[in-house]
């Protein structure tokens, strides 16, 4: 016999294989007549749940969750000489929260140390040196190294202001 004929007889047991007989199912048929013809039982309702009581957030103003953590320590509190100056003109730098920043170079001569900082969510560069501000929390530079850019920020702590230092490390 050729390779055809064994394919032929093979496809031939096969469909004879899957003929069904009434006789082998005719329990299974009974059985499902039976289950079909029971009385269904009625299902309790699903309680009712109150809709949930909506929540202000109130929190936008803060440091986000998600963001690095401050490097910072609190320093003295007093009340005559820590104020912020309101009367100043802000930077543009002053528009974003102080842990967006990013150190990604420094520059210097014999005279001064600038500094290249980007916030994350900008893509512009900006040079900063000793004294400019940044930050919203009227952050002003107080040194920069070649690794790390060192502010003092001016923070409201109940009725007064504190100073707080925090560092930009260099990120490459």
């Amino acid at each position: 016999m050729h390779f055809n004929n064994y394919i032929f007889l093979l496809i031939a047991v096969l469909v004879a294989g899957c003929n069904s007989y009434n006789s082998n199912h005719d329990d299974l048929a009974a059985f499902l007549k039976q289950v079909d013809s029971m009385p269904s039982e009625d299902v309790e309702g699903v309680e009712k749940l109150a809709p949930p009581k909506e929540k202000q957030y109130t929190a936008t103003k803060k440091r986000s969750p998600f963001a690095d953590p401050l490097n910072y320590t609190i320093l003295g509190n007093d009340k005559n000489k820590v104020i912020p100056d309101f009367n100043r003109k802000k930077s543009e730098l002053e528009n974003f929260d102080l842990t967006t920043f990013i150190m990604v170079g420094s520059l210097n001569d014999k005279e001064e140390h600038w500094a290249l900082v980007k916030p994350n969510n900008d893509s512009r560069i900006y040079n900063v040196t000793v004294g400019d501000y940044l930050g919203r929390n009227h952050g002003r530079i107080t040194k920069i190294d070649d690794y790390a850019i060192h502010v003092t920020e001016i923070v409201p702590l109940g009725k007064s202001w504190v100073e707080r230092n925090s560092v930009i490390n260099f990120k490459k």
